[in-house]
């Protein structure tokens, strides 16, 4: 989604975060035994909603013979309403609710140096199939057909209307006439597309598939995609809201790969979509099952790394800033820590707000919830879950809030470690809740929300104080085995259709403000990479033309164009249109994966990832954290070269010590042997090629930490830093040596949260956290992004 969208946030946010005495409230009886004894009446009526698709852990044969569809070798999908999910959790087979996961909202190909690639090795993803899942894609827009007309899209499948009967047999396979899909092939299209009659259920009003696709494999001689010589394999899901299910991921992403594996084709899946719901680390069934099918030769899945990472600041207010979508803090024994959840938006509105908080192993934690007006619910030990309403609390409003601690509580994904909360209903804004945390631990909690107001959802309708960048890679970017992408910012000006030059204060080629940041929460390097993904240039569906009655898609200005430009200011012409967001950087990644593949389709996910990180090159933007951006931005021709020396027998040489430098997945070590730091070499010759790598030829000098030799390939090492207990306040000292020789060094700083290790002191409990949105300089929250260009500046000029 195109940051800065249009916001409902209006008025000031009312100072809460009070300290002292609070409000008592008895909670009644069944507060937490009620739902602690198996049954899901009250999950099921917050979480499930009859007729969606869910996700059981189950094995194929037992999931066929229950009317599911297998999807990996313990993951199948379902459906039938409560009914079915009852007759599921009798039989003792657990099932998986959770948040959908959203879109993660000509010049970018120099800045990838992806126009150079394709002059030099004559390269364009033919024979390659590339696959999305997305919001579907304009049929007939020019960018995805051919020359005479026909399409490039191989195969389809929709979530968003009943079985066709045209592929019968792949209908039947896939449960289409259990969980309303239909397929359709190449074929299939090109009649519908002979007849001129416009298929009013394939289609793109949200703009987003559409937009995605033309990244990736667009063919037009200004908005070229990477691979325009690919076919496409689409999946169609979220009937046009931008709000996709898990298991709709999955089982979309196995047709993608079962059919590129039917042609014996290599295939690369782009997934520009997620949220902050779950623990971060790779261990939710999504990721689980999409590391699965992504593995092997000739497969890859890249990932939006998700645009949480912006931190606001919110004039009037004493909240602890930054604001943003994830916070970190200590819970002390004996004391209370108390995380702010707040709203904006004037009056009251329906809101809708999925927490996840991870602790570690060791951790006791117990969480409660404190409504508008101070009153307090008790306290959900570990192990159990429990329910209550705005009214059972006095405040106002009326809401309902479920509070869930530990696992195999409610079929919900969730760690053994984690808790979770939900809150539902209409809530008046301004009026801000809070979570409350007493025993001991670290708390990382992460929200994501979404606000309905006058019949408009606005996103991100909850923040936090003391927001973080850091750990706001989304679900299922977080994943060790999956590519994770950020966005860089690879145009600052653009003709509207009207002949304006618009202008945008931004620095380019750095990290865009929004993209999110790693580590994942196992210390690994994500993102991987950035791409361009800021204002970036590609086809509109002409359903999503902001400029016809009735359309609100991601090329909708909202009221956000300067002064005197065109009124939606996004769009370039009948055909092409501006977005911004990870969404568009992932496509960028996944285009040059299909060149990889064209020369090589042997290749694996592990492969492509070493290839994409040595080829990186360093981001022209100095000042952001290597945590932003990974190895670096994408360059194409970098990632080439970096298969031909695979290919090659080469032993390289001795690294340039000024092209090559050190990246690390966090900025910070923590004090605890068991929570390694991913750290990247990029090596490369005097040329700034990357450098073939002999592991033997290096080795990891360390002081206060310790350090681990893992993998080398062309152009990156990668290592693992951990520092051990009590070590907190000191400094890790970093050194590499090739063949004996110094030729790289770093210090890290030792804390349990990066406030103790940057600034060497803890916050106590009782410190609050808050949440804002991303907007522009006419909405209350202001972007606070340390380090990065501040609030998007437009600026107009009228072209000659």
């Amino acid at each position: 989604m195109r940051p800065g969208s249009p916001l409902l946030w209006k008025g000031a946010l009312a100072l809460l975060c009070a300290l002292g005495t609070e409000t008592a409230w008895a909670a009644p009886p069944s507060f937490v035994d009620a739902l602690a004894d198996g049954s899901v009446p009250e999950l099921e009526r917050a979480l499930f909603r009859s007729g969606e698709l869910f996700i059981a852990v189950t094995d194929p044969d037992s999931a066929r013979a229950r009317g599911l569809v297998p999807v990996t070798r313990r993951l199948a999908v379902g459906s039938g309403g409560a009914e079915g999910m009852r007759s599921l959790l009798a039989q003792n087979i657990p099932l998986s609710f959770g948040p959908p996961r959203r879109p993660q909202l000509d010049v970018a190909l120099t800045h990838q140096n992806s126009r150079k690639a394709k002059q030099s090795y004559g390269l364009d993803g033919a024979g390659v199939y590339v696959g999305l899942v997305d919001t579907g894609v304009s049929l007939a827009h020019p960018d995805l057909r051919r020359t005479d007309g026909s399409t490039r899209i191989a195969w389809l499948l929709t979530f968003d209307e009943s079985p066709r009967g045209l592929q019968p047999e792949l209908e039947e396979f896939y449960g289409c006439a259990r969980n309303r899909c239909a397929v359709l092939s190449g074929a299939d299209i090109d009649k519908l597309l002979a007849a001129g009659i416009p298929d009013e259920s394939i289609v793109d009003t949200y703009g987003h598939g559409t937009h995605v696709a033309s990244a990736i494999a667009g063919d037009d001689e200004t908005y070229s995609g990477i691979a325009p010589g690919a076919e496409l394999i689409v999946v169609q899901a979220g009937g046009g809201t931008g709000s996709i299910s898990d298991p709709q991921i999955l089982l979309g992403a196995k047709f993608a790969f079962d059919r590129a594996a039917d042609a014996g084709r290599p295939i690369a899946l782009n997934l520009s979509l997620g949220s902050n719901f779950g623990p971060h680390d790779g261990t939710t069934l999504l990721e689980e099952g999409l590391a699965e099918l992504g593995a092997g030769e000739g497969r890859a899945v890249i990932v939006a790394s998700g645009n949480s990472g912006a931190v606001y600041s919110l004039p009037g207010s004493n909240l602890p800033e930054p604001l943003g979508s994830h916070t970190e803090t200590s819970v002390h024994p004996g004391s209370e820590t108390h995380v702010t959840l707040a709203t904006a938006y004037t009056g009251t509105a329906e809101l809708e707000v999925y927490g996840y908080v991870s602790t570690q192993p060791g951790d006791e934690v117990q969480i409660a919830f404190r409504g508008g007006n101070g009153a307090v619910s008790g306290f959900v030990p570990r192990g159990r879950y429990a329910t209550l309403s705005s009214k059972e609390i006095g405040d106002g409003g009326n809401y309902s809030v479920i509070l869930v601690n530990g696992s195999d509580q409610g079929n919900i994904d969730l760690a053994e470690t984690s808790l979770a909360f939900f809150l539902s209903g209409q809530v008046k804004g301004g009026a801000n809740q809070e979570l409350i945390f007493r025993g001991h631990g670290t708390v990382r909690v992460w929200v994501e929300s979404s606000v309905v107001k006058n019949g408009t959802t606005s996103p991100t309708a909850a923040l936090m104080p003391r927001g973080r960048t850091s750990g706001t890679v989304t679900i299922p970017a977080s994943h060790p085995a999956l590519i994770t992408v950020g966005a860089s910012v690879n145009r600052t000006e653009w003709t509207d259709y009207e002949g304006n030059e618009i202008g945008v204060d931004e620095q380019e080629d750095g990290a865009a403000f929004f993209s999110s940041a790693g580590p994942n929460q196992l210390g690994q390097m994500k993102p991987d990479l950035l791409a361009p993904g800021s204002n970036l240039a590609a086809a509109m569906a002409e359903e999503a033309d902001p400029r016809r009655p009735g359309v609100n898609s991601q090329f909708s200005a909202g009221g956000y164009c300067p002064p005197g430009a065109a009124p939606e200011c996004f769009v370039l012409s009948d055909t092409h249109g501006i977005a911004s967001g990870t969404s568009m950087a992932a496509p960028q990644v996944t285009g040059t994966v299909a060149l990889l593949f064209q020369r090589d389709p042997s290749l694996t996910m592990e492969q492509i990832r070493d290839l994409l990180r040595g080829g990186a090159r360093a981001p022209l933007e100095e000042g952001f954290p290597s945590n932003w951006y990974g190895a670096g931005n994408l360059d194409v021709v970098g990632t080439l070269l970096a298969q031909d020396a695979l290919a090659s027998e080469e032993e390289g040489g001795e690294p340039s010590r000024s092209r090559s430098r050190l990246s690390f997945a966090s900025a910070f070590l923590y004090p605890n042997p068991e929570r390694s730091v991913e750290m990247l070499a990029l090596l490369r010759d005097d040329d700034n090629q990357p450098l073939p790598i002999r592991l033997e030829d290096y080795k990891i000098l360390t002081e206060v930490a310790e350090a681990k030799l893992l993998r080398a390939s062309p152009g990156v090492l990668t290592a693992e830093v951990r520092a051990p207990r009590g070590a907190g306040g000191q400094t890790a000292k970093v050194r590499l040596l090739y063949q004996g020789r110094e030729i790289l060094a770093a210090d890290l700083a030792i804390g349990p949260d990066p406030t103790t290790a940057v600034l060497g002191f803890d916050v106590q409990g009782g410190g609050c956290a808050v949440a804002r949105h991303p907007a522009r300089s006419s909405a209350p929250w202001l972007l606070l992004v340390l380090g990065v260009p501040g609030l998007l500046r437009f600026s107009r000029r009228r072209s000659a």
